[in-house]
């Protein structure tokens, strides 16, 4: 209608309508988004400078971080990722675990990633590590949900919310986040987990009381 609006600030038709738009002077992206009835969106903004996307969707082993923010609930936080899983991780959608910090500034202009902040990504549930399971594997996306739900209903399990997430703007699925399982864990702690397949017969230690050392192993 012959108004002009800066970069970003353009308004966006409500459901059913349209808008028209003269675009003129350089070149221009327009890219529309619809994100799921009732999901908030996640947006991750990832420093490629300090390590890429590519190089932490290809270690198989986790060990490479991304470094940058998370927002969500209009909220933003400082944030390294890594990937996580075994079999969902040769998928196409890939899972992750965040992990949230307090940015200290030192010389200025570097960010440390050195401090751990829990948040509250889900209300009343405060947590310095979260995960976000891509529910790759299931077309419906709900089966982890409903057990989530279940055992939290029991006392034994974690709270979980669905979020749209978007990485350094494109949008890579709905995912659902819920603390990471060693959240209660202190920083410098360990979570040991049972694992019934021994790798090569030679378990670095074994606990009394378990099942013969030929069927429980640690990890």
């Amino acid at each position: 209608d012959g108004v002009a609006y800066p970069s970003g600030l353009a308004p966006i038709p409500a459901p059913g309508k349209s808008l028209s738009y003269t675009l003129s002077g350089g070149s221009f992206t327009l890219k529309t988004m619809q994100g799921s009835a009732g999901v908030k969106g996640m947006f991750l903004t990832i420093d490629e400078s300090l390590g890429t996307i590519a190089a932490m969707n290809g270690d198989p082993d986790h060990e490479t971080e991304c470094f940058g923010a998370v927002s969500l609930d209009d909220e933003s936080y400082d944030m390294s990722m890594k990937g996580r899983g075994n079999s969902t991780w040769s998928q196409k959608k890939k899972p992750y675990n965040i992990t949230i910090y307090k940015d200290t500034v030192t010389d200025g202009a570097t960010k440390q990633f050195d401090k751990k902040k829990s948040v509250e990504l889900i209300e009343g549930v405060g947590s310095k590590k979260w995960s976000l399971l891509a529910n790759y594997l299931d077309n419906s996306l709900i089966r982890n949900k409903i057990g989530y739900d279940l055992a939290d209903s029991l006392g034994i399990g974690l709270e979980s919310r669905f979020v749209d997430v978007w990485m350094n703007g494109e949008y890579i699925g709905n995912y659902l986040i819920t603390p990471k399982n060693d959240y209660l864990a202190s920083d410098y702690g360990f979570i040991l987990e049972l694992d019934n397949k021994p790798a090569d017969d030679d378990p670095q230690f074994t606990l009394n009381g378990l099942p013969a050392p030929s069927s429980a192993y640690l990890s």
